[in-house]
């Protein structure tokens, strides 16, 4: 059996469930989005992955059916299963009346992201820095108060993964040190996330002088 098949089918079933509920209870909204967002993902990773087959990217050697000669006809299925199901975990977010607090989830996650560090080191496993400054990185973006100091933390952000990205390649190149598995992308990344989180963090420790009243 194909590996890919057993999820798609999963997804599939899933899709299909939420499109019926939806039809069953006339939630002519709930069906439009779903299958909108169904179509937007699909199409969105059929693009990524005509664009990574056809450069050599990586490669797929088994599947009952190829899209364009190089893309398994599970991907497609797959994706776009798995856009209706975002599409209708968005409904549910949207409608829902829970009241949650975004600093205990990502402080949460956080927590056990370096929990799951600590533990990766115990272990003699590959330290995955990225599990930890991922949902460092969405609280100190979360934490910004205004549309244009978040603009600009990103654009800082960016601005150190490339320095990173520059500075390591040369350094790695020149012999001067390596890295376990190779240096890939994952450390410039987290070094933009570490970048947004300490904005965050200098916004939260910010105390601005209240005005005094006369």
């Amino acid at each position: 059996m194909h590996e890919l098949l057993p999820p798609t089918c999963i997804a599939l079933l899933g899709a299909v469930i939420f499109i019926v509920i939806s039809i069953y209870q006339k939630d002519t909204k709930a069906t439009k989005v779903m299958l909108k967002a169904g179509l937007i993902v699909c199409v969105a990773d059929l693009i990524v992955e005509l664009i990574g087959t056809h450069t050599e990217a990586w490669t797929y050697h088994v599947s009952h059916l190829f899209v364009f000669k190089t893309v398994p006809i599970e991907l497609p299925v797959l994706f776009s299963s798995s856009g209706v199901w975002l599409g209708g975990l968005y409904l549910w977010i949207k409608r829902s009346q829970r009241q949650l607090s975004l600093d205990l989830c990502l402080l949460t996650i956080t927590t056990l992201a370096l929990l799951t560090c600590g533990l990766s080191y115990i272990g003699d496993q590959p330290l995955r820095m990225i599990v930890f400054t991922l949902p460092f990185g969405f609280w100190g973006f979360s934490k910004l108060k205004t549309e244009e100091r978040q603009a600009l933390s990103v654009i800082i952000a960016s601005l150190a993964a490339v320095a990173d990205w520059l500075i390591e390649t040369w350094a790695v190149g020149s012999g001067n040190y390596g890295y376990r598995e190779g240096f890939t992308v994952e450390t410039p990344l987290t070094y933009a996330l570490l970048t947004l989180g300490f904005m965050g963090l200098l916004e939260v420790l910010e105390t601005e002088p209240t005005e005094s009243v006369e």
